[in-house]
């Protein structure tokens, strides 16, 4: 069957388009035989024809496909065709080369610039203190802050002489006018240290007692009592327990003893050293006490029953002093 006069004028112009392209390269093509190809046989023009309508003429026909006439185009679902022209890559499986990653600075935990340690890679900076002495206490007045231990420094303070190893927190009180245990009381009640400068030394809940035999007025014991730490004063009453436990302390004496309230100030109203009202809590007058007999305006605690009673301020007595923790 002879082929229709349109499909004839395509397979010239696709073999005209060959010639053409093989002269201007200079290859000779085989096959090329201008009309005489087109009286072959049906099924080798409409080949042709259909290469030539489905890949066109080429300038390069080492590259384009169907250019060969008889032959069929490859299956266009593996074609290379589906590749981008320029990169060869399957656009649907590659990666967009300016799809990059970007990191919201609001949202990191590190922050190099303020070199906080608590948000940053390092550690909590600590404070610690300097040793002097190495007895594992330091000088709360020496301190530095870091992640590490520095040499010569501890992570407790509280030392009182970082000059003494032999005075911190963690020592026990000696008899020795020194305040060896930091608290900071000088000669008070310990295991090691019962008696001290005729004082007999006792502890009663949170308090510490020093009972001392050396008289002085009113006055004069207070300053005594003072002068042992800061907070430290004649003995104010507050329980029955209390009492009773100060009965015990000082049976015994020689004779009565201060305790820490007068009515200096308001004659009739006794008060205690922390500006308390004596009316307004535990009591223990001896009856018909305070009397006011002979001008009596300061408080004793007699060694026999341990009750209480007036005295004149002037009187030397002996002291019970008192730091309530």
């Amino acid at each position: 069957m002879s082929l229709s006069t349109t499909a004839k004028t395509r397979a010239l112009a696709w073999a005209a388009s060959v010639l053409l392209a093989a002269a201007c390269s200079g290859d000779p093509v085989e096959g090329s035989g201008g009309e005489s190809e087109s009286d072959g046989s049906e099924s080798t023009s409409e080949s042709s024809t259909s290469g030539s309508m489905t890949s066109g003429p080429s300038s390069d026909p080492s590259t384009t496909a169907g250019t060969t006439p008889g032959t069929t185009d490859p299956d266009p679902s593996t074609s290379a065709s589906t590749d981008n022209p320029t990169t060869g890559v399957d656009p649907a499986t590659s990666v967009d080369p300016s799809a990059t990653t970007t990191i919201d600075p609001s949202t990191t935990t590190d922050d190099p610039t303020t070199g906080d340690p608590t948000t940053g890679p390092g550690c909590v900076e600590v404070e610690w203190f300097l040793d002097g002495d190495n007895d594992g206490y330091g000088d709360d007045n020496q301190t530095t802050l870091a992640c590490d231990q520095p040499d010569g420094f501890v992570d407790q303070g509280g030392d009182c002489d970082d000059g003494d190893g032999n005075r911190n927190p963690g020592q026990e009180e000696l008899c020795d006018d020194q305040d060896n245990d930091c608290d900071p009381l000088v000669d008070e009640y310990s295991p090691s240290n019962e008696m001290c400068a005729g004082c007999t030394l006792g502890e009663f809940g949170d308090s510490v007692y020093w009972f001392c035999e050396a008289t002085a007025n009113y006055s004069g014991s207070r300053t005594e009592c003072m002068n042992l730490g800061a907070g430290v004063d004649l003995a104010i009453i507050g329980s029955q327990g209390e009492q009773d436990y100060i009965g015990g302390l000082i049976a015994g004496a020689a004779g009565d003893v201060w305790l820490g309230a007068d009515d200096l100030v308001d004659q009739g109203t006794w008060v205690w050293v922390d500006d308390s009202n004596v009316a307004d809590g535990y009591q223990n007058w001896n009856l018909g006490e305070p009397d006011n007999a002979g001008n009596a305006h300061c408080m004793v605690a007699r060694p026999s029953d341990g009750l209480w009673v007036d005295r004149k301020c002037g009187d030397p007595n002996r002291r019970l002093c008192e730091s309530a923790g």
